[in-house]
């Protein structure tokens, strides 16, 4: 019924905005994306490991407050919904109903996948719980607003959230940031809590980010901590980017990140990898990334060491 209610919702905000378009006399717009990457990723403990991804990306503009987006992406085989909402405001507020990665941290497809390293941070990643982890995709409704210097966002959310769902089974986690611009930096805070299950093992997980950038050299990183499934985990990375100023389509890129905390029932204490790589734009459709990782022989670490590869293509539309 949940579910129904806000399908019916949704229908009913892009019946009426596209009436109001209509009336205003602006045109429908369709934009996409289409990627596909080759992957290697080899290590100091296996044979390495390859694979073929794919993510496809429909934007479509109903009006200029209205517009909905499409995904699918495809890793190991495996197929599932990427982001599909509806995403409807004015300039000083939005609202977001659907599928969506939630704002903790640098979190968006380019962030996690155009920064020139071909694995992601190991606190991305890491296992807090069954089927959750910070990189994941949820089903709810948020809200995206601020002026000046400053940006909110608050959403009510299901963050166990399955392959194939578009709109939430149940809203069991609210999430919020918010997000300062200052000069050269961009400073966010992020936390993420649980509604279920109030007590001991309730999810709590709180987050700090931030972006500094000059010319030519760029730094990112995040650090977050918290308890999920009943046991404390923290985390963090640094970035650093270089831009050599005759060298425009390439990326010098160094990463030191740690993880800490009960990763699994058999393991324990602080995974730590230190990476250095380079991306380069081979063309307007190509661009590769490698790098090579160093670390102790601590999980998630342990397999994360040796030479990674990435061929991206891409076609905008």
């Amino acid at each position: 019924m949940k579910r129904w209610m806000l399908g019916c919702l949704l229908l009913s905000l892009l019946i009426g905005s596209h009436t109001v378009a209509k009336a205003e006399e602006d045109k429908f717009k369709l934009s996409g994306t289409i990627e596909n990457y080759v992957l290697a990723n080899g290590d100091n403990h296996t044979a390495g490991i390859r694979d073929y991804a794919n993510w496809i990306y429909l934007e479509g503009r109903v009006s200029p407050k209205l517009r909905f987006v499409l995904g699918e992406f495809e890793t190991f085989g495996r197929k599932q919904f990427d982001e599909n909402f509806v995403d409807f405001g004015g300039d000083s507020q939005q609202w977001r109903v659907g599928r969506f990665r939630s704002a903790f941290g640098h979190n968006d497809w380019s962030e996690l996948w155009y920064s020139g390293f071909p694995r992601m941070p190991l606190m991305k990643n890491l296992a807090l719980g069954a089927g959750f982890s910070i990189n994941r995709l949820d089903t709810g409704i948020d809200w995206h607003g601020g002026t000046g210097s400053q940006q909110y966002q608050i959403g009510l959310i299901d963050a166990h959230a399955r392959a194939w769902e578009p709109l939430p089974m149940r809203f069991n986690h609210v999430v919020g940031r918010v997000q300062w611009y200052r000069g050269a930096w961009v400073v966010g805070l992020n936390t993420l809590m649980e509604t279920e299950q109030i007590g001991t093992s309730q999810n709590r997980i709180f987050g700090l980010d931030w972006r500094w950038s000059a010319p030519h050299i760029q730094t990112r990183g995040e650090y977050f901590f918290g308890r999920t499934a009943a046991k404390h985990s923290a985390g963090y990375y640094f970035d650093i980017f270089y831009h050599p100023p005759k060298l425009t389509r390439t990326t010098f890129l160094t990463r030191l990140e740690s993880v800490t905390g009960s990763i699994s029932k058999s393991v324990s204490g602080t995974a730590e990898l230190y990476t250095i790589g380079a991306k380069q734009i081979l063309s307007k459709y190509f661009t590769a990334e490698v790098s090579r990782s160093w670390g102790n022989g601590i999980t998630p670490a342990k397999t994360r060491q040796g030479w990674a590869f990435q061929l991206m293509s891409s076609i905008h539309f």
